[in-house]
Protein backbone atom coordinates (compact mmCIF):
# COMPACT_ATOMS: atom_id res chain seq x y z
CA UNK A 1 0.00 0.00 0.00
CA UNK A 2 1.34 3.42 -0.97
CA UNK A 3 1.63 6.15 1.62
CA UNK A 4 -0.90 8.95 1.17
CA UNK A 5 0.61 12.33 0.34
CA UNK A 6 -0.71 14.88 2.81
CA UNK A 7 -0.33 18.64 3.09
CA UNK A 8 1.98 18.10 6.06
CA UNK A 9 4.26 15.82 4.03
CA UNK A 10 4.41 18.40 1.24
CA UNK A 11 5.26 21.18 3.72
CA UNK A 12 7.98 19.03 5.28
CA UNK A 13 9.45 18.24 1.86
CA UNK A 14 9.42 21.93 0.92
CA UNK A 15 11.17 22.84 4.17
CA UNK A 16 13.86 20.20 3.65
CA UNK A 17 14.32 21.28 0.02
CA UNK A 18 14.77 24.91 1.11
CA UNK A 19 17.27 23.89 3.78
CA UNK A 20 19.20 22.00 1.11
CA UNK A 21 19.43 25.09 -1.10
CA UNK A 22 20.65 27.12 1.88
CA UNK A 23 23.27 24.44 2.60
CA UNK A 24 24.65 24.83 -0.93
CA UNK A 25 24.86 28.60 -0.39
CA UNK A 26 26.56 28.15 2.97
CA UNK A 27 29.13 25.83 1.41
CA UNK A 28 29.82 28.50 -1.25
CA UNK A 29 30.17 31.25 1.39
CA UNK A 30 32.45 29.12 3.56
CA UNK A 31 34.57 28.11 0.54
CA UNK A 32 33.64 24.47 1.13
CA UNK A 33 32.89 21.98 -1.65
CA UNK A 34 29.60 23.50 -2.79
CA UNK A 35 29.67 21.44 -5.99
CA UNK A 36 29.56 18.26 -3.91
CA UNK A 37 26.72 19.73 -1.81
CA UNK A 38 24.80 20.55 -4.99
CA UNK A 39 25.33 17.03 -6.37
CA UNK A 40 24.11 15.46 -3.12
CA UNK A 41 21.11 17.81 -3.14
CA UNK A 42 20.19 16.88 -6.71
CA UNK A 43 20.57 13.17 -5.95
CA UNK A 44 18.34 13.48 -2.90
CA UNK A 45 15.56 15.69 -4.26
CA UNK A 46 15.35 15.17 -8.01
CA UNK A 47 15.49 11.38 -8.57
CA UNK A 48 17.54 11.27 -11.77
CA UNK A 49 18.72 7.80 -10.70
CA UNK A 50 15.09 6.60 -10.60
CA UNK A 51 13.97 7.56 -14.10
CA UNK A 52 13.35 10.46 -16.44
CA UNK A 53 13.31 13.92 -14.87
CA UNK A 54 12.30 17.19 -16.49
CA UNK A 55 13.65 19.80 -14.09
CA UNK A 56 12.62 23.28 -15.23
CA UNK A 57 14.46 26.04 -13.36
CA UNK A 58 12.37 29.16 -12.91
CA UNK A 59 15.00 31.42 -14.49
CA UNK A 60 15.99 29.15 -17.39
CA UNK A 61 16.23 30.98 -20.68
CA UNK A 62 18.23 29.08 -23.29
CA UNK A 63 17.64 25.50 -22.21
CA UNK A 64 14.37 25.27 -20.29
CA UNK A 65 14.47 21.65 -19.14
CA UNK A 66 17.40 19.96 -17.39
CA UNK A 67 17.08 16.26 -18.17
CA UNK A 68 20.42 15.11 -16.70
CA UNK A 69 22.19 15.55 -13.38
CA UNK A 70 24.96 17.47 -15.13
CA UNK A 71 22.50 19.94 -16.66
CA UNK A 72 20.67 20.36 -13.35
CA UNK A 73 24.00 21.02 -11.65
CA UNK A 74 24.52 24.02 -13.94
CA UNK A 75 21.56 25.68 -12.24
CA UNK A 76 23.10 25.37 -8.78
CA UNK A 77 26.82 25.79 -9.53
CA UNK A 78 28.49 28.46 -11.71
CA UNK A 79 29.80 27.10 -15.03
CA UNK A 80 33.34 28.32 -14.31
CA UNK A 81 33.40 26.26 -11.11
CA UNK A 82 32.28 23.13 -12.96
CA UNK A 83 34.99 23.60 -15.58
CA UNK A 84 37.57 23.94 -12.83
CA UNK A 85 36.46 20.91 -10.85
CA UNK A 86 34.91 18.34 -13.23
Amino acid sequence: MKKKITADLVKKAQKLWGEGVVKIGEAWTNKDDFTLEAKKFIDKYYGYNEGDVLFKPTLASVEQFRDTVEKALLYFVPVAQLTACC
